[in-house]
């Protein structure tokens, strides 16, 4: 290496490679075949921790844990002779000072004049990125369980409300009926005009009665709780085509499926979001819906004859049902993909990975 420490030697001698050797933020160093250091920067020097008299001329292993050493050199010296050496690889390493880092390296080998080859090797050091991204997850964790969590509690209450709607208000108007058709039979045939108030009060009664159930069904449709995803997704389908005109075909996974009560509420809630979104922007006239298990996936597609969504409207941060959509499936690990193609229509699909077997009966 005589030859070609004179050379690098003689480089360093100029002011501004020197400058420029040693301004760098990242590490470099150059190693012989053996894995001694020949040359190293500052930014390397301060990186490991050590002078650079402790650097040169030693393996490049000792800056690492003891137990790390012998496997790591002989590794490279392994793929130095192979000349199979990684370009470019991250990992995480335990220092000689028991601090533990994350590093970056790339390498590249250079054959000299007289045929021998040196290692120009890069480090970079991503300790700080890598616990930012840790942070950065683990809010977006914590942001996601608690969205989960309110869901879930949103999801009580709607029950709640529902279940307070139809018992309260329904034992009420349950005892007016009653009521009311009791007086109805005491008017005398001659009360005409009585007997029409008494018809009109019991309409009223009846469409009352109607509209409560309505509403705890949109709060909470009883069907889901009851007999499951499937049966509320295919009711849902019959209500939406009764409500819009819009025909629904729909093809619905034949066997039982028992999921978590917060992943059947999630998907139902998804299917719900996507019809309405049909309901006011696609001017379709027909939709197809498709739920299916196959492998380790639950998928859930409806597709629409409609004017179809626009890509700019797909990528909109502000479309607040397709946000509310994703982030109901990113709380079980699922995924919602929205293709719009004009004139055609849009095909809305979401994918539920089973959590285990147990989901699938």
């Amino acid at each position: 290496m005589n030859e070609f420490e004179k050379y690098f030697e003689s480089l360093l001698q100029d002011e501004f490679f020197q400058l420029l050797w040693n301004s760098l933020t990242d590490g470099i160093n150059i190693l012989d075949r053996e894995g001694n250091v020949i040359l190293a920067n500052d930014s390397f020097c301060k990186l490991m921790y050590r002078e650079r008299e402790e650097i040169i001329g030693h393996p490049f292993t000792e800056h690492y844990a003891e137990n790390l050493r012998n496997q790591i050199l002989h590794m490279y010296q392994r793929n130095f002779r192979l000349k199979q050496l990684t370009p470019h690889f991250t990992r995480e390493l335990i220092l000689w000072n028991d601090k533990k880092v994350w590093l970056e390296f790339f390498n590249h080998l250079f054959v000299l004049p007289d045929g021998e080859s040196v290692v120009l090797r890069v480090v970079r050091n991503l300790s700080e990125l890598k616990k930012m991204e840790r942070e950065y997850e683990e809010s977006s964790d914590m942001l996601r369980n608690l969205a989960t969590r309110q869901q879930t509690i949103r999801e009580d209450e709607r029950t709640t409300i529902a279940r307070e709607i139809h018992d309260e208000l329904g034992q009420v108007l349950t005892v007016l009926k009653i009521q009311n058709s009791l007086v109805a039979k005491k008017l005398n045939p001659d009360q005409k005009e009585l007997i029409s108030k008494m018809k009109s009060a019991d309409n009223m009664i009846n469409q009352a009665v109607d509209s409560v159930q309505k509403i705890c069904s949109k709060l909470r449709p009883g069907i889901l709780d009851n007999l499951g995803l499937v049966p509320a997704i295919e009711w849902q389908c019959k209500e939406f085509e009764k409500s819009t005109g819009i025909k629904c075909n729909y093809e619905l996974f034949k066997g039982e499926l028992m999921l978590r009560p917060q992943k059947a509420t999630a998907v139902y809630r998804i299917f719900q979001e996507t019809l309405t979104n049909v309901a006011r922007h696609s001017e379709a006239d027909k939709i197809n819906v498709e739920f299916s298990v196959s492998g380790n996936n639950i998928t859930l597609k409806v597709s629409d004859n409609g004017k179809g969504i626009s890509d700019d409207k797909i990528q909109l941060n502000s479309s607040l049902g397709l946000i509310g959509m994703k982030e109901r499936a990113l709380m079980f690990n699922g995924e919602v993909e929205v293709i719009g193609k004009s004139g055609i229509g849009t095909t809305v699909s979401v994918r539920f990975p089973k959590k285990d077997n147990r989901e699938l009966l």
